[in-house]
Formats: C-alpha cells, structure tokens, sequence
C-alpha cells in the first residue's frame, strides 16, 4: 500500500486528517524558504508553498509514497501579511 506522508507540522492539519480517517503514516514539515515574492497574490503564495512543500519531502522520500502539503496566509486585499512568529 502506498505510503501517506503529511508535510506539515502543523498539529491543526493531522487532527482535521484524523477526523476524516486518514491517519498519516509519516509527519515530515518541510524546511522552505516562504518569502512572499513581489506581486505575488496571495492565493499564487500558498500553491506555490503547498508545490514547493510536497516537492521536497517528495525528494526527500523518494520512492512511491503520497505527499499531502498545504498552505494557508491571511491577507489584506492583495497582500499576504507576515507570518506570526512561533
């Protein structure tokens, strides 16, 4: 059976998989680099960050396993604001 692995570490994100019933069978974030280029609107932002977040652990994996990524910014209009610092 396929692999399912989550690219995230967001405990917000495996807790909505669970309440469906998927249960990942690997939790890997994935370390990238998320400043928001010129002009970027913000839904053009989070794709970019899902892609870039599953094509790493992808890499990373190798193999045949299922990479869920996702990504998520709060706006102003057309300006995806800073990420709160953790």
């Amino acid at each position: 059976m396929t692999e399912i692995i989550l690219a995230s570490a967001s405990p917000r994100r495996l807790a909505l998989l669970k309440q469906i019933g998927v249960v990942p069978d690997g939790v890997e974030p994935a370390d990238i680099d998320e400043t928001v280029l010129p002009r970027e609107t913000p839904a053009r932002y989070v794709l970019r960050m899902a892609r870039q977040k599953a094509e790493k652990v992808a890499c990373a994996k190798g193999g045949d396993a299922f990479v869920l990524a996702a990504d998520t910014a709060v706006a102003c209009g057309s300006r995806v604001l800073p990420k709160a610092e953790t």
